[in-house]
């Protein structure tokens, strides 16, 4: 068992990914730095983009569905 830790049948490196979630972590966030304008405007205009398919799709289907009136219930 040399290399386990508290008896682990695989090390604990291999469990953790091996460093390699942590170097992507790293990698994203050096690029976020360095590129955050271009990546702020993406973002927005990905958001605009998604939120005008919604309504898109909303006007065009969801709101062409008939919805039953709520009704009064009555309590005994």
């Amino acid at each position: 068992m040399s290399g386990c830790l508290f008896g682990l049948q695989r090390p604990l490196h291999d469990i953790l990914g091996g460093g390699t979630g942590f170097l992507c972590l790293e990698t994203l966030l050096a690029l976020y730095l360095r590129f955050q304008g271009e990546v702020d405007y993406l973002a927005f205009k990905s958001t605009q983009d998604m939120w005008r398919l919604f309504n898109d799709f909303n006007s065009k289907v969801l709101d062409k569905i008939p919805r039953a009136s709520a009704k009064e219930k009555k309590y005994l």
